[in-house]
C-alpha cells in the first residue's frame, strides 16, 4: 500500500466511522485487531494499528471490500473513481501475483506427489505376491525347515514350517528338533495385527489430551497449553439453567434463575489457541513496570506471590496481556477450554463440588495459591478455572465462579456482567490467551 493510499483509507475510516462504528467494524471482519484495543485507545491509534494489520498480512483487498460493503455510497468517490487507488476484485478475488506464484507452486507439488505415488505402486504392483518356498536341510533325515516369504496386501510376513520325515514315508509327527534349541518363537502378525510405528499409522495422529503441548511465555514464565480447536455449544438450555438455580440456597433460587437468563445457547467453532495454564499470579504481575498496581497487593490475605492476582480491572488485565504479547481470552475460548466438545458442567466434569472433595476452593477465608486443586484441571489441562477467583474475558464480563461463592456459580456457563466503571473486585483476576497465527 502505497503512503498516499494508506492516507486515503486513514482519512476514510476517521470522516465516515464513528469510534463505536470502527470497534464494531473490527469486531465483525478483523476479530484479531478488535481484540487489541483498549478503551483508552484514540480512535486514530485504532486506524493505524487495523491498516497496518492488514498490510502486514497483505490482505488489504480484504480490508477494502468490507469498506465498500459497509460504505457503499461514501465509498465510490473515494476508491472506485480513481483506479491508480482501488483495483475492483475479479470473480470476488483480487489480483495478487504472490497468490498466483503460490498457487502454481502447489501444482507443481502435487505433480511430483503423484509421480513418486505412481512410482511406488508401480514397484508394489511389479513383486511377486508367492515365491517358491526354500528348504533349507537343517539336519538330515530328522528336520527340514521351509522359510517362505509370502506378501500379503500391504504387509510381509516371514513363516517358519518345522518337519520331521520318517524313513518309512509314515505320516510325519512333528517334533522339536534338537538342533533350534537357540531359535526364539516369534509370533506372526496377521493383517489386522500388524505392527505400525505411531509416526507412520497416520498423517493427522490421533490427539493426546492426557499430555497437553505447552510453551513458557518470555515476559514472565507463565505456562501456557495449547488447547485444540474444536466445536462445541456455549451456553446453557432452560433445563440446565433451572438445574443450576437448583445448586443456589432456597432463599436465592428466584434470584439464581433470573441471573441465569444471559446463557444463550450457540454453537461455535474455534481454532486451536494457546491460554495461560493458571490465572496470573502476583509475582508475575508484579514483572510488568508499567502496569498499574493491583488495589488489593498491600493486603495480606491476597499478597502472596504465587496467588492469582486480584483487584484488577478490565484496562489493567487487558494492558498486562498486551505487554506479555497475548490477549484477554475469548467468552467462547473461555468456556471451550473449560466445558470441552462433551458439554461438561465444570471444568473437571458433572460431579458438584463440595468443601471436601477436592475440584476446587469452596467457601475458603483466603484464595489458595494457583494450581492447588489438580483434580479439578478442565480437560484441556488448565487449572482453577472454577473456584479460584472470577476472570476477565475480552468484555467487561467475568468468567467462572471464585473461591467464595456457591456451588451454582461454579458452572462453566456462568456469565457476569460487570459495569466498566466498577470498584476493584477482591475476586476478579485473569488469565491470557494467544492466537496460533503470527
Amino acid at each position: 500500500m502505497s503512503e498516499q493510499f494508506q492516507t486515503r483509507v486513514r482519512k476514510f475510516l476517521q470522516e465516515y466511522f464513528s469510534d463505536d462504528d470502527l470497534m464494531a467494524f473490527c469486531f465483525d471482519y478483523f476479530p484479531v485487531v478488535y481484540r487489541n484495543f483498549t478503551a483508552a485507545m484514540p480512535k486514530n491509534q485504532k486506524i493505524l494499528r487495523l491498516i497496518s494489520y492488514c498490510q502486514q498480512r497483505d490482505i488489504v483487498d480484504d480490508l477494502l471490500e468490507a469498506l465498500k460493503k459497509e460504505r457503499a455510497e461514501q465509498f465510490e468517490p473515494y476508491f472506485v473513481n480513481n483506479p491508480r487507488l482501488y483495483r475492483p476484485k475479479k470473480n470476488g478475488k483480487a489480483p495478487n501475483n504472490k497468490s498466483i506464484s503460490k498457487q502454481i507452486l502447489f501444482g507443481l507439488g502435487v505433480i511430483l506427489l503423484a509421480i513418486v505415488v505412481i512410482v511406488f505402486l508401480r514397484d508394489l504392483i511389479d513383486r511377486p505376491y508367492n515365491q517358491t518356498p526354500e528348504t533349507v536341510e537343517l539336519e538330515e533325515g530328522e528336520v527340514t525347515a521351509a522359510v517362505t516369504n509370502t506378501r500379503a496386501s500391504d504387509f510381509e510376513r516371514t513363516q517358519v514350517a518345522f518337519q520331521t520325515e520318517t524313513p518309512s514315508g509314515e505320516p510325519p509327527t512333528p517334533t522339536m528338533p534338537k538342533t533350534l534349541a537357540a531359535v526364539t518363537e516369534v509370533p506372526i502378525p496377521t493383517p489386522s495385527q500388524t505392527q505400525i510405528p505411531i509416526s507412520a499409522a497416520s498423517e493427522t495422529p490421533t490427539q493426546d489430551f492426557s499430555l497437553p503441548m505447552t510453551m513458557t511465555r518470555q515476559a514472565d514464565g507463565m505456562i501456557m497449553v495449547l488447547v485444540q480447536g474444536g466445536t462445541f455449544i456455549m451456553g446453557s438450555t432452560p433445563t440446565e439453567i433451572e438445574q443450576g438455580a437448583q445448586l443456589c440456597d432456597e432463599s436465592q433460587y428466584n434470584t439464581c434463575l433470573t441471573a441465569f437468563q444471559n446463557e444463550s445457547r450457540q454453537e461455535v467453532t474455534l481454532s486451536s489457541f494457546w491460554m495461560d495454564k493458571t490465572e496470573v499470579t502476583n509475582a508475575q504481575y508484579l514483572k510488568c513496570l508499567s502496569c498499574a498496581q493491583p488495589a488489593f497487593i498491600e493486603t495480606p490475605e491476597f499478597s502472596g506471590p504465587d496467588q492469582p492476582v486480584v483487584g484488577i480491572t478490565w484496562d489493567e488485565a487487558n494492558t498486562y496481556c498486551l505487554w506479555a504479547d497475548s490477549n484477554l481470552p475469548t467468552e467462547a475460548q473461555w468456556e471451550y477450554a473449560a466445558r470441552g466438545v462433551d458439554g461438561r458442567i465444570f471444568p473437571w466434569g458433572n460431579e458438584v463440588p463440595t468443601p471436601t472433595n477436592g475440584f476446587a476452593a469452596f467457601h475458603l477465608s483466603a484464595i489458595p495459591n494457583v494450581g492447588s486443586f489438580p483434580k479439578g484441571d478442565s480437560w484441556s489441562g488448565l487449572s482453577d478455572l472454577a473456584g479460584s477467583v472470577s476472570e476477565w474475558v475480552d468484555r467487561t464480563i467475568l468468567r467462572g465462579g471464585h473461591w467464595n461463592t456457591n456451588a451454582a456459580n461454579l458452572r462453566s456457563a456462568r456469565r457476569i456482567e460487570v459495569s466498566p466503571t466498577a470498584d476493584p473486585l477482591n475476586f476478579a483476576g485473569f488469565r491470557c490467551s494467544r492466537s496460533l497465527e503470527p
